[in-house]
């Protein structure tokens, strides 16, 4: 009975370690994923012939958005354990005339050192 009793609780032991390292993990995606949203916003909010929104790869220069690296608020200077970076691609006549295509990229590393990217796009008419 105390074998299988010791079995069982190993097994709970290893369950709970999973969950935390789940949580751990699944903290980094939404905290990425709201970074990206923030700036996505952003881009659709400006005027259609804002510089933010010329044709090529961006990053944040501190008046639009605070620059990178940035910690899961979005505040400049991101610290240890998990900071994120932020950039952004646009493509002018993506995919028609007068639409662009606005694709947004979150990088970070998270605490036991393994990278992760999410990316968000979305288009922005004229």
């Amino acid at each position: 009975a105390m074998v299988v009793f010791a079995i069982g609780m190993l097994a709970l032991a290893a369950m709970f370690v999973t969950q935390a390292r789940s949580n751990v993990a699944a903290r980094g995606f939404t905290a990425a994923v709201n970074l990206g949203q923030e700036v996505h916003e952003r881009l659709r909010s400006e005027p259609f012939a804002s510089g933010q929104l010329t044709a090529g790869a961006h990053i944040p220069d501190g008046a639009f958005l605070p620059v990178n690296p940035v910690d899961e608020m979005g505040t400049a200077g991101g610290a240890f354990p998990t900071i994120y970076t932020r950039a952004w691609d646009v493509q002018d006549g993506v995919p028609a005339a007068g639409q662009r295509t606005i694709t947004v990229t979150v990088v970070w590393t998270d605490e036991q050192g393994a990278n992760h990217t999410v990316t968000l796009s979305g288009i922005r008419s004229n």
